[in-house]
């Protein structure tokens, strides 16, 4: 539940916001020697992007359980926007 919270009280728009979530994330797969495997599942699943973020929409009530609809709805968009996903791979590669 408290996760819940964490994500609801923070502001999560913009592009200032998503670029310093998006280190984050980068440097805590970084710490845990995961680069590559996501790297690589993030290659491959360029093709199924916008099926990823229709299917994360078809999921939002079991993903509300520990994230706020808004935060479900910004992955979503996330996963199907492919310059996310090159910027990404790009601090996952600058991380190494």
């Amino acid at each position: 539940m408290t996760m819940k919270a964490c994500y609801t009280s923070a502001t999560m728009s913009g592009d200032a916001t998503r670029h310093a979530l998006l280190i984050a994330v980068a440097r805590w797969l970084s710490q845990r020697q995961l680069r590559a495997p996501v790297i690589f599942l993030l290659e491959v699943h360029r093709p199924f992007a916008f099926a990823a973020g229709q299917c994360a929409l078809f999921f939002q009530p079991l993903f509300s359980l520990w994230l706020s609809d808004a935060s479900v709805n910004r992955f979503a968009a996330w996963l199907s926007d492919e310059n996310v996903l090159d910027q990404f791979i790009s601090l996952l590669q600058a991380e190494a």
